[in-house]
C-alpha cells in the first residue's frame, strides 16, 4: 500500500486477526487479517502515522483433506 502524501510504499509494523459476529449464531463470522502499516519515507509528513488494512479471509468449514492432515506432524507430550 502507498502513502497518500509521498507515494511511497508503506511498511508492516504489525498485525493482528479480529473475529466479528462469532457471538450471535444469527450472525455471519467473519475473519480478518489486520495489518498496522505506517509510512517509511522519514522526510514525508505522514511518517510514523499508523493506518490499518483491513482484508477478509475466507472461513471454509469443509473438511482438511487427509492427505493435508498426513503431512502435518504434531508434537505429543509424555506424561510422567
Amino acid at each position: 500500500m502507498l502513502c497518500k502524501q509521498c507515494g511511497c510504499e508503506k511498511r508492516v509494523t504489525g498485525s493482528k486477526t479480529v473475529i466479528q459476529g462469532d457471538k450471535d449464531p444469527d450472525t455471519a463470522t467473519k475473519l480478518y487479517a489486520v495489518l498496522q502499516l505506517e509510512c517509511r519515507n522519514r522526510q514525508c509528513s505522514a511518517y510514523g502515522e499508523k493506518s490499518e488494512l483491513w482484508r477478509e479471509q475466507k472461513i471454509d468449514n469443509e473438511p482438511i483433506p487427509q492427505e493435508v492432515l498426513d503431512g502435518i506432524e504434531i508434537p505429543v507430550e509424555k506424561g510422567d
